[in-house]
Formats: C-alpha cells, structure tokens, sequence
C-alpha cells in the first residue's frame, strides 16, 4: 500500500538537475529483527543524507568473520556527514533511467541487482560518475518476497491488516468472497465447519473448504476445496488448493501444495514443503521437501520429468522423493 508518487517526483527533479542521477532505491524504515528482513543476509547501505545518495553498499551474513564495514578513504574525504544503516528493509523497488538498461546490457557478470549491479556502480563512481540514490519511508508497507521466508513474513503482515487496504476481505481478486471476523479471521462462502472445530486468529478459509470435528487451525492460510479430516492441529502452515490432510494429522510451520496429500496420524514438521500432487502415507513423519517431479537440463531448456518415488520418506502407498536444495537457497 506504498505509493510511489512522492518518489517518483524526487527522481525526476533530481534527474532534471543531474544526468548522472541514475536510479532511486524505495526503502523502508524498521527495527533490526523485523520479521520481513532478510535472515541469511543483512544489507548495509552507507547514505549522504544531506544528498540522499546511497554511496556503499555490502550484504553481510550472521555467520562471516568479521562484520566491519570497508569504506574508500575517499568517501570520508568528500562527504561530511554519512549514516551506516543496517535497519532498512529494501521492498524492491527502482525508479530507473535508460542508463540503468545500458550499464545491465554492458555488464552480462551482474547476477543481481543489489550484489552485482549496485555495488559494481557504486564502487566504478570515479569511472562511470553515475550516482544511485534512496528514497526513503517510515510509513505505509512494501516488501519483496523472495523466498519462503519472506512469504511467511509478509502473509503474517497482510493477515494483521499492516498493508490495508490489500488483505483477503478487501476481495480483489475476481470472484473472491473473503469476510473478516473476530480475531483477524477470514472466511469465503460455502465453508463448512464441523461443531466441534475450532478456528483461531489469523486464519484464512477458502471456498469449499470443510473441516472436521475436533480440528484447530490457528495462524494458516487454507485454500480452497480442501479437505481437513478431524483431530487435525494445522499451526503456521499454508494449504494450498486441492489438498486433503488427514485425521489426527498435525501440520506445523509448513506448506502443501495444490492436490497434495496427507494420510491420516502424519507429523509435517516446521520447514516442510509437499509439492504439488505429492501423497504422504498414514504415520509419516515429514521433516523436509517432498516433490513428485525433477528438472533435467537440456539442450534448449530444461525438462521437468517424474522421479522415482522414495516409499522410506513417503510411506508404502506414498508418491514423493526428497527434493535437494541448493545451498544458496534460502
């Protein structure tokens, strides 16, 4: 809910001063340990606040050796006041130039926008004289969702109303028919909820969706047309469309994907993910990714081919295998 005007008319007036003024970085102010941070990796922006212009920047991770900050003697030469920020979140958005284009098409080694392309144009200044600079606000919400992390992050926020207007009730998507009730609860039409069950705050219930006595949801996101057997604990979790889970089954701080299935008395533990159409057998435990396919590298383009279900993770009547993440993955 961020707009962007006021941004927008700052780069333009900067633009119109100097050329050189080639892009604006929106962020957004907040505490260290917000939740819509990155985890693996803290940004460091080095700012001439007199200027707004972002002059250093560095990705740190909690577990490097060392956490200083190396500046070029020259900054501190040419700039009397700077701020070293590490309390920004960046949500992702650039006001750009045509120059930006041409530095990204002149340069095929940058891989990302922030580790590659800003940190390579800030540190080429005395070279290219192109300047980057931020924009920054204290109110409003913005975020990038990047990985798994910050999808967590940033439904908890939409589900606690921080981005209003854009949360579930609002109904923007066509054909959506979300209500709020007590407690940050939204439910769509056709839900059925058996007596006994119980819902708790910051849940969200798609269409067609029934759920079975004895249940307790609380913190989760639940599609639509899903099947929720009874007994079932689902805390933290995200169930995608399509998806059964069931009797006695607990689903904590994980995802399921669209027609994926889970038996009955199962344990889906925190960081778990069941990809689409997976099948997990009765008495599991899940403590990781579950897939159903595999991507092979071809000669144009990759191809996506089934792979052999592992019956140890997934159970005899199971249809799954554990998927291999990269360790650049976060």
């Amino acid at each position: 809910n961020l707009p962007i005007e006021a941004a927008i008319a700052a780069h333009r007036q900067r633009r119109t001063k100097d050329k050189n003024a080639i892009m604006t970085m929106v962020l957004r102010e907040a505490g260290t340990a917000h939740r819509t941070k990155m985890q693996r990796v803290s940004p460091v922006f080095v700012l001439d606040p007199t200027k707004n212009r972002c002059l250093h920047y560095e990705q740190m991770r909690p577990n490097q050796p060392s956490h200083l900050v190396t500046l070029d003697p020259d900054i501190l030469k040419e700039h009397d006041e700077l701020e070293i920020r590490e309390d920004l979140i960046d949500c992702g958005i650039d006001i750009c130039t045509p120059d930006v284009l041409a530095l990204w098409s002149d340069n095929f080694d940058y891989e990302a926008p922030r580790k590659g392309f800003l940190h390579s144009v800030l540190k080429d200044y005395e070279l290219n004289g192109k300047t980057i600079h931020t924009h920054i606000v204290d109110e409003h919400y913005a975020a990038r969702v990047k990985n798994l992390r910050a999808y967590d992050a940033v439904t908890k926020d939409i589900l606690s109303r921080w981005a209003y207007p854009i949360c579930p009730d609002s109904n923007l998507v066509r054909d959506q028919t979300y209500r709020l009730t007590k407690g940050n609860v939204y439910r769509e039409e056709g839900v059925v909820l058996a007596r006994s069950c119980h819902i708790g705050p910051r849940t969200v219930i798609g269409r067609a969706t029934a759920i079975g006595d004895g249940s307790e949801i609380s913190n989760s996101v639940i599609g639509r047309r899903c099947i929720i057997g009874r007994n079932v604990k689902i805390s933290g979790a995200y169930i995608w469309d399509d998806a059964s889970i069931g009797d006695g089954t607990v689903v904590k701080d994980a995802i399921v994907a669209n027609e994926a299935s889970v038996g009955k008395k199962c344990n889906i533990m925190p960081g778990a993910l069941l990809s689409y159409g997976v099948y997990i057998s009765d008495g599991m435990t899940i403590k990781s990714r579950i897939t159903k396919v595999k991507r092979e590298s071809g000669y144009d383009q990759d191809e996506i081919i089934r792979g052999e279900t592992d019956k140890e993770i997934v159970g005899q009547k199971g249809e799954g295998f554990e998927y291999e993440t990269s360790e650049d993955e976060d």
